[in-house]
């Protein structure tokens, strides 16, 4: 879907230890599957999505594997699918025509 990485590449503020050695790629696939699957307003309303915030502030506050996937799995019952409408399905976004799209619910 989109080329932009979902790695953690430094160190959090607190840097605490970590829980497990499975919890930094937990935590980047759960990042991804936020972005992959999850629009970035979780309702009409506007409001922002939060859960890649909650999932990096857990993680760095040395939170356990388990921990983080319950956070994903409550805070991903309320968030709208990324593809809204079947006609969305087949929209392209690219530099020459992103600015048809901008400020749209699309």
């Amino acid at each position: 879907m989109s080329s932009v990485s979902h790695r953690i590449l430094r160190n959090g503020v607190l840097n605490l230890p970590r829980a497990s050695p499975v919890t930094k790629p937990l935590a980047e696939a759960l990042l991804l599957q936020d972005a992959q699957y999850h629009h970035c307003q979780f309702n009409q309303a506007g409001f922002h999505n939060h859960l890649s915030h909650h999932i990096l502030a857990a993680y760095d506050l040395g939170a356990t594997p388990a921990l983080l996937q319950k956070i994903y799995d409550e805070e991903a019952r309320i968030q709208r699918p990324i593809i809204l409408e079947e006609v969305d399905k087949e929209m392209k976004i690219t530099e020459d025509n992103w600015t048809q799209y901008l400020g749209n619910q699309q």
